[in-house]
């Protein structure tokens, strides 16, 4: 056995994509898949602010797809919005001032698959949205749930408030790959 650390990566299909805009924009994208099973759910990860170094490679959202199609059977679709770059390439188009990114989400909902249950994850210390604000922001959508992860701030910086992240995740989805007592995801894993 071996401890999932920080740049753990565990195995995964993974597959570039590029996700077209209802305005005829293409967006870079990775999908991450289990290697042996269907996954359960997608999780759709939306970067945070690119002006500010948001983009699909952030830590977080990396992590996710380093791990959970493999801890949780759980497809990760990451993508950057217009106009930003990382590692993966560059989508086309330019920062909209989150007017016009509502056509990048929509294409990732379109992509995966729409009308399911919206949660989202917010730091309690976020530098531009906390909980409450996310909540009352969030209150026109019915489905959606605003989860409030004490202590966590903006990019969910530490090993720890990754890990809080992706319990959470997978609490909602596929709460079967929580491991008693703890119900978290492990912490190990057999290489093999």
């Amino acid at each position: 056995m071996s401890e999932i650390r920080a740049a753990t990566v565990l195995p995964a299909k993974r597959t570039p994509v590029s996700l077209p805009t209802a305005d005829g924009l293409r967006l870079v994208g990775e999908l991450a898949l289990p290697a042996d099973a269907d996954p359960v759910a997608t999780l759709i990860c939306l970067h945070p602010l690119p002006t500010h170094g948001g983009m699909m490679d952030s830590h977080l959202f990396r992590k996710a797809s380093f791990r959970l199609p493999a801890l949780a059977r759980l497809a990760v679709l990451r993508f950057n919005t217009r106009g930003t770059s990382s590692e993966h390439g560059t989508s086309e188009g330019e920062f909209g001032d989150g007017e016009s990114e509502r056509y990048d989400v929509a294409a990732g909902v379109s992509w995966a698959a729409a009308g399911k249950p919206l949660v989202a994850l917010v730091p309690e210390f976020d530098d531009y949205l906390r909980p409450d604000e996310a909540r009352r922001r969030f209150a026109r959508v019915p489905q959606a749930e605003v989860v409030g992860v004490p202590g966590a701030k903006h990019l969910w910086v530490g090993e720890r408030y990754v890990r809080i992240a992706l319990d959470e995740i997978v609490r909602r989805v596929n709460p079967a790959a929580l491991v008693p007592p703890t119900m978290t995801l492990p912490t190990q894993w057999e290489e093999t």
